[in-house]
């Protein structure tokens, strides 16, 4: 497979990741809040539904996500991508874990266009597989203590810095990141960073969730300022 260049307009800022098991009106305001103010990354990510409501969560985010120019990313799933295509939608790709479909059949499946996303915890050498089996971006964590996956292993933040050294493709940074070490994340060089809590909050609430996306908008930059800073 052709190696992939380093492109951080693939994926870059914050990487909104949507909260499980809200009512669907509700997770709609919150997340067209956090797209009202330019956050552009949206991650469908739902376990606790049945797939008739996912598929009904999915089409409706990503109606809402098209209508700002934005792109939606599916968890887990690419036969629920796969659908979304088939409806007219225009999904941007997949997000995998390792006990999820292979990464090279999920390219196969999604084709060369789609963003196939790979979670790669804190392991150098699955992210090296996952770039050769055709990953558009890897991401590493959890990188704090995450209240959304309690029991994750933390992952250094300086294999940030490794893999944007060693890698061809863009890294994400993920788990337990919030308005407090967001400029960690891409000060280390990570170009877009994942979020759950620390934007969408406990419960629903778009006023809370507007506020906070112009915060860790605003922290992220500075983080990247500070790296770009440092390389001068």
């Amino acid at each position: 497979m052709q190696k992939q260049d380093k492109d951080s307009s693939l994926i870059s800022g914050v990487y909104a990741v949507t909260p499980c098991a809200w009512p669907l009106t509700a997770l709609l305001e919150s997340v067209e809040a956090a797209l009202s103010v330019g956050i552009s990354w949206v991650q469908y990510r739902d376990k606790s539904r049945s797939d008739e409501q996912r598929k009904l969560y999915a089409c409706c985010l990503a109606s809402l996500v098209q209508r700002y120019g934005a792109h939606l990313v599916i968890n887990d799933s690419v036969a629920l991508y796969q659908m979304l295509f088939s409806e007219g939608y225009q999904p941007a790709g997949c997000h995998l874990g390792k006990d999820d479909l292979d990464l090279y059949q999920a390219r196969i499946q999604l084709g060369v266009q789609a963003v196939l996303g790979a979670s790669c915890y804190g392991n150098l050498e699955y992210a090296k597989t996952a770039a050769v089996q055709g990953a558009s971006y890897l991401a590493f964590g959890a990188l704090f203590s995450s209240s959304t996956k309690p029991q994750a292993k933390i992952a250094p933040l300086g294999l940030i810095e490794q893999a944007v050294s060693l890698l061809p493709l863009p890294v994400v940074g993920i788990g337990g990141i919030g308005v407090q070490n967001i400029a960690n994340v891409s000060c280390a060089g990570a170009v877009a960073a994942a979020v759950v809590s620390s934007l969408f909050g406990d419960t629903p609430d778009p006023e809370f969730t507007l506020k906070q996306a112009k915060r860790l908008q605003c922290h992220f930059a500075e983080g990247v300022f500070q790296r770009q800073k440092g390389n001068v």
